[in-house]
């Protein structure tokens, strides 16, 4: 049987996505789909939108014992949401939306201190800006300020495979004589002659 260690360290990069959002805008964040209360406004919510999807062709390395390494590059999107009660007054209700605090994440992600915490968490980002969408809302007669942007991420994975193998291969043949006699012929790297009537 194959022993197969996690391939990416999730847990790793989950905690480093989410430590970066809170700092660059001062709200809490938190995985999207849990079953767990909504956090208070304002907050953010990230969502694993596709992936990890494998990009070109894993290699394949042998270590010379039993053991198979593949080495590959995930890409995974994730979209960050953020909502804001603009009735709810306060500082950071008055000061700030949900588009503008998206905005400055979306602005760290140039920032080589964003780029320096990614590499300790094995995760680089695609910069290009995309769209952040506004996704303003009423709920309960109360201004919910609303927005959301993706962003895709890479990460490379290591998948170690124990495998069995052969050692050395031993190959053994013999023939008969064509007269039917039951003495078979050995070969053991001699040379037959053969001549035809």
């Amino acid at each position: 049987m194959n022993d197969i260690v996690p391939a990416l360290d999730w847990p790793t990069i989950a905690e480093e996505l989410l430590q970066w959002a809170c700092d660059q805008t001062g709200i809490a964040w938190a995985w999207a789909d849990q079953d767990a209360p909504q956090p208070t406004y304002p907050f953010g919510l990230i969502r694993v939108v596709s992936g990890p999807l494998k990009l070109g062709t894993d290699e394949i390395r042998w270590d010379g014992d039993e053991t198979l390494n593949h080495f590959g590059v995930r890409e995974l999107t994730l979209s960050f949401e953020c909502l804001v009660d603009k009735d709810a007054g306060g500082s950071m209700a008055d000061e700030y939306n949900a588009h503008s605090l998206l905005l400055m994440l979306q602005s760290s992600l140039r920032l080589q201190s964003t780029k320096e915490r990614f590499q300790r968490a094995n995760v680089a980002v695609r910069e290009d800006d995309q769209p952040i969408q506004n996704l303003d809302e009423n709920v309960a007669d109360r201004w919910i300020s609303r927005a959301l942007v993706e962003f895709v991420f890479y990460t490379s994975t290591t998948l170690q495979e124990t495998v069995g193998f052969f050692e050395a291969v031993e190959v053994s043949s013999e023939i008969s004589r064509p007269d039917g006699s039951p003495a078979p012929v050995q070969l053991e790297n001699e040379v037959l002659e053969l001549s035809g009537e």
